[in-house]
């Protein structure tokens, strides 16, 4: 409730602040720049001067350049829109007022401010206690959506279909300016030659003659495209004079063509009109590198003409080339439909549109050429990628447009010896006011030294009261960052694009700021810094678009749409990284933010990103590096109900992550790991992994009306190798160069656990033949982890038929490469709670679909090729056997079935063995120890109940002294406390617990592991009211050599199995007989390869709201 009165109380200051202003440039007491009265020396400033304003001033002429401009406290600078204004200025010190416009009076001129400076120099605006910097440009339409696929120019059809591939076109060798003729009216290639003047001297003048004419034979009215290869004459004895001339007359009026400045190497294209010389388009550059080109466009009527003129060095001569090509010009000058009025851009504008595919640097700048309806822009150039711009099955792929051009500017020139040393807006302490809206900030930022970034604010603490917003502004190719908040609380920021910018771009300093509302942003183009660069460790491995390193912040209907790692990362340090702590009050306390839940994130979007979309995990350490699990468990009320100290005590509160859309994300598009957080209503598509869910704590997470989609028609720019069914007509997300293309692609990736995916559909999963294959529901690879046998699926849809259309499971093959037979890959599984994936009425209650090794498989089981899975009607837990001891292989562990000794399973892992094993007594296990008996052995449950429970026998060592120690179902401490049995089978009727069986000649030793409890209807625990039976075997005395005693136990004392089975094997007979399905069958499991039909249409109420397109929406009540 505090957050949201804090929340009210910052827009009512908005408001109030609205009203309370005029326009600044009003105001009839303002003293004019040239006023010597305002300057504290008594003179108007100099070039290059430092000057100190004491006065109120209106900046109303062009100021000279200024190596410090000082507002002193008590002053104000104001910026006149009638007079446009270029400062240029080192530093900016800012103790008084700095305004040009304000909210009520947005400024409608044109303002310019360009930093200068060296390194090591001051290159800064700096807003200082008590200072007032009010920037308010004018109200421009930040950023919108397609409303419809922008393709890129094809390279066909060309108008010209293949008739410039002339010969002298194909003879790279030949030299010369090649001459064309064009009918202007349809395009058509009407004539072409070219002219050689590397001849000898006696030749040269009829060549020249030849040209000459040529020139003057064209017909007016004809388009005349010369293009140069390489050189035009090999001589300098040659005299072309009249060759320029000839050429000046064609296409110039009393101007010398560019060419004469021609030599070896040269690159020149010209169009020219016959008859007129105003349309003449002309492009020359000298031999300035190894191998360059220019391009001249030409339009006329309906078409678009190109040539460009290419040079190799010499040694490469012969990879010269003259190429035209003719479009049309609807086509190559496109016009784009959006999804928000733009009325309010203007021809010259610049555009960035995001990249909708895999890599990031598709996003283009663009420039509007015009603005042919309130929807519309045309754009002066082409488009070099596909932007995709629809709706796919629930998933909002509309690609982005970001507005780079402000009417007010702030920029920086590079230093001599440096590209990345730019100007920075910094706000300390204690400042008035600040607000910035409407401006354009490029090439801002500095990556030389920590604390210059395009705007920050640095060590503020809580500025709630003086209510400071960003919003609006156009921050792009950033030399650091474009938005840092640095131990400041209560800021806000929203509405605003930030593109190509090096590092972390909207970025959370150091772990204390909170309280920030980040709403209806975009962000593009985030980049690694250059080799050597690089402000902190994560800028190199991982730059992300919103680097978020406190749960204390609301963000909504923001976009990340490109970067080189991340969207989103949400990672915390244990306590707030220097100087933060140097205040007195770090407002935060230690490990305070791993207990606190994100206060909200509802709406958002992330594509087209290198690694996740989202990404919340890792711990910020003190030395900047983001690594390690980050042990995020949000409790209720963490600090009030001391849960730092003692989590035990605390009840989980959830984190809802509402309607995020993901799609384009190289390897997640979403991970999620931590205590209960809940995925809801949100919408993914394309990614190897679209969702993966780890939970690393005891709460648990969910997945929940969402739409998963795994290759949609976005097919992005196709990737080209070879293969024996042909080109695959999509990009891939490693591309073709990298080893993984054949990573298999998941909806949801099941790894430890649990988790629970509920009211999901799941679009698009048919493998891409020998390219990579695809699984709605499937687990990862080479998982060392647990998977964990709570994690269920409920009213799963499905919107294609399987196996003909695509998998509803997917695993590895036990014979692919990435399949690597570690623990985690062995007991993959989930529970089929209501048969929506397996969609069977063979099994009455629940299904567990798992992976087909003999140890999982009874005649209960069914196999299923296209998933390399197989479902039982069986339940399933987990049965850990732990070794605390050992730091090497020695307590390896083979766990076997007892009604087949071949189902038996041997585990890798020497700390933590998991099995999956068989619930409710029909089925019995013993485990016995390859080398070395541990001591103690130690067996820990997940998923047995009080109906659900299991029989487990361990080969300890024969007439062995032990003690035995179980909590759950009942505490028995002492071996006194327990029941020793003299048959085992005496075992399988105890349903209190305490009893066990050790025969003292095999060392067998057994006991029933039973909980107290059975799960609630909605219990989400991995155990019954979240406790585990764990049973402690302490051996006192013994040989602990590890021995297999299971066939002697068999031998001395009979079948292991437990009574029940012949009960269960009459089930197994009777459902057999019932389902017309063979009586008899091998444990390996009955093929059931049946084609399961596709479910209806996509509910309507699952995936993200699609009205909410863009930053624009006002607030809803249901944020507050």
């Amino acid at each position: 409730m505090d957050v949201i009165i804090e929340y009210l109380n910052n827009k009512l200051k908005c408001y109030s602040y609205r009203s309370s202003l005029q326009c600044p440039h009003q105001d009839p007491d303002l003293l004019h720049w040239n006023d010597p009265k305002a300057w504290e020396d008594g003179k108007v400033p100099q070039p290059n001067s430092d000057a100190t304003l004491i006065q109120n001033v209106l900046l109303n002429s062009q100021p000279p350049t200024l190596r410090q401009l000082t507002i002193a406290s008590g002053a104000k600078l104001v910026f006149d829109p009638n007079t446009a204004v270029h400062l240029k200025v080192h530093a900016i010190y800012i103790d008084g007022e700095f305004h040009i416009g304000s909210e009520t009076c947005l400024f409608d001129g044109t303002a310019h401010i360009t930093f200068l400076g060296e390194v090591d120099e001051d290159k800064i605006l700096l807003v200082r206690k008590g200072g007032t910097f009010e920037v308010h440009g004018s109200r421009k339409l930040p950023w919108t959506k397609l409303d419809g696929t922008a393709p890129k120019l094809q390279k066909t059809p060309d108008i010209l279909e293949g008739k410039d591939n002339l010969d002298f076109c194909n003879d790279k060798c030949r030299d010369g300016l090649i001459v064309y003729q064009i009918e202007p009216s349809s395009g058509q290639l009407l004539a072409a030659h070219l002219f050689d003047f590397t001849i000898l001297n006696e030749e040269i003048d009829e060549r020249i003659n030849q040209f000459v004419e040529y020139l003057e034979e064209i017909p007016v009215g004809l388009i005349v495209g010369i293009g140069l290869k390489k050189q035009i004459v090999d001589s300098k004895s040659h005299d072309l004079t009249r060759v320029f001339q000839a050429i000046e007359d064609l296409a110039h009026t009393n101007v010398e063509s560019q060419l004469r400045g021609v030599d070896l190497g040269s690159a020149f294209t010209l169009f020219a009109l016959k008859g007129d010389t105003s349309k003449t388009v002309e492009m020359f550059e000298a031999n300035v590198k190894a191998h360059h080109s220019v391009t001249a466009k030409f339009y006329h009527g309906n078409y678009a003409y190109v040539m460009e003129s290419y040079v190799r060095d010499q040694a490469r001569g012969c990879e010269n080339k003259v190429e035209l090509h003719v479009y049309d010009d609807t086509l190559y000058r496109p016009t784009i439909t959006l999804l928000d009025e733009v009325s309010t851009w203007l021809p010259g504008d610049k555009l960035v549109l995001a990249s909708t595919d895999y890599n990031p640097e598709q996003a283009e700048e663009v420039t509007i050429m015009s603005i042919p309806s309130a929807h519309q822009v045309r754009l002066t150039e082409p488009l070099k990628y596909t932007h995709y711009g629809n709706i796919y099955k629930g998933v909002d792929m509309r690609g982005e447009i970001g507005l780079l051009s402000r009417n007010v500017k702030f920029d920086s020139e590079e230093a001599s010896t440096s590209n990345f040393y730019g100007g920075h807006i910094k706000v300390l302490k204690d400042f008035a006011s600040v607000h910035i809206e409407g401006a354009e900030l490029e090439a801002l930022g500095q990556q030389e030294v920590l604390g210059a970034y395009s705007i920050h604010f640095h060590m503020c603490e809580d500025v709630s009261q003086a209510g400071p917003w960003i919003r609006q502004n156009s921050i792009h190719h950033s030399k650091s960052r474009c938005v840092t908040i640095h131990h400041t609380m209560g800021l806000i920021i929203e509405q605003n694009v930030c593109y190509k910018t090096i590092g972390h771009s909207y970025f959370f300093e150091a772990g204390s700021e909170q309280n920030t509302i980040m709403e209806g942003n975009l962000g593009l183009g985030t980049t690694k810094p250059p080799p050597g660069r690089g402000l902190i460790p994560t800028d190199n491995t991982c730059p992300t678009t919103y680097w978020v390193t406190n749960p204390k912040n609301r963000f909504r209907k923001n976009v990340a749409a490109g970067s080189h790692c991340r969207g989103f990362w949400f990672n915390y340090p244990d306590f707030p990284l220097l100087p933060s702590t140097y205040t007195g009050n770090p407002w935060m306390l230690n490990k305070e933010a791993r207990f606190t839940a994100i206060y909200q994130f509802e709406d958002n979007t992330a594509h087209s990103n290198g690694g996740a979309g989202g990404f919340w995990d890792n711990i910020l350490k003190p030395n900047g590096k983001s690594e390690g699990y980050n042990q995020y468990r949000p409790m209720k009320n963490p600090v009030e109900n001391n849960c730092i100290a003692n989590p035990k005590s605390c009840e989980d509160d959830c984190v809802y992550l509402r309607r995020f859309t993901a799609y384009k994300n190289v390897r997640q598009n979403a991970w999620v790991r931590g205590g209960c957080m809940k995925l809801v209503e949100s919408s993914f598509s394309d990614s190897i992994s679209s969702v993966v869910l780890l939970r690393d704590t005891p709460a648990y997470q969910f997945l929940e009306k969402s739409i998963i989609v795994g290759d949609s028609d976005n097919f992005g720019e196709p990737e080209s190798f070879l293969s024996p069914t042909g080109n695959l007509q999509r990009s891939f997300p490693f591309g073709r160069s990298m080893g993984n293309r054949n990573l298999m692609h998941v909806g949801v990736e099941f790894v430890k656990g649990p988790a629970y995916i509920t009211d999901v559909r799941f679009e698009d999963f048919k493998d891409t033949d020998e390219y990579y294959q695809m699984g709605a529901l499937g687990f990862r690879r080479n998982n060392a982890a647990k998977s964990s046998a709570r994690s269920t699926v409920k009213n799963a849809q499905f919107g294609f038929d399987d196996p003909t259309d695509g998998n509803r499971v997917k695993d590895y093959d036990n014979d692919d490469d990435l399949y690597t037979e570690k623990d985690g890959d062995d007991i993959a599984n989930f529970r089929d709670a209501d048969r929506s994936v397996t969609r069977t009425d063979i099994c009455s209650e629940t299904v567990t679909v798992v992976r087909p090794e003999p140890f999982h498989m009874t005649p209960e089981c069914y196999k299923r090729a296209d998933w390399n899975m197989a479902w039982c009607c069986l339940n399933f837990g987990e049965i850990k056997v732990q070794d605390s001891t050992s730091t090497n292989d020695a307590h390896l562990v083979t766990m076997v079935r007892d009604d087949d000794s071949t189902a038996m399973m041997e585990s890798d892992m020497s700390h933590n063995a998991p099995f999956l094993v068989i619930l409710g007594g029909q089925y019995s296990y013993s485990m016995f120890f390859n080398n070395e008996i541990p001591n103690p052995v130690k067996i820990i449950t997940e998923a047995v109940s009080n109906s659900g429970y299991v029989r487990v026998g361990v080969c300890l060592p024969a007439k062995a002294d032990f003690q035995l120690k179980i909590f759950h179902p009942a505490t028995f401490k002492t071996i006194d406390k327990w029941t020793l049995v003299d048959n085992i089978h005496d075992l399988d009727s105890d349903t209190a617990g305490g009893k066990y069986f050790y025969d003292v000649n095999t060392g067998y030793f057994a006991t029933v592991l039973r909980n107290q409890n059975d799960f609630l209807e909605d219990e989400y625990h991995p155990n019954p009211r979240n406790r585990a039976i764990q049973l402690t075997i302490d051996i006192i005395s013994g040989d602990r050599t590890g021995n297999n005693c299971l066939n002697n136990a068999r031998n001395s004392f009979g079948d292991l199995s437990p009574k029940v089975s012949l009960k269960r094997n009459l089930k197994a007979l009777l459902r057999s007989l019932l389902k017309d399905v063979r009586a008899k069958r091998s444990t390996n499991g009955e093929d059931n390869n049946r084609v399961i039909q596709a479910d209806g249409p996509i509910p309507p109420t699952w995936g993200q709201d699609q009205r909410i397109h863009n930053g624009l929406l006002q607030l809803e009540d249901d944020y507050i």
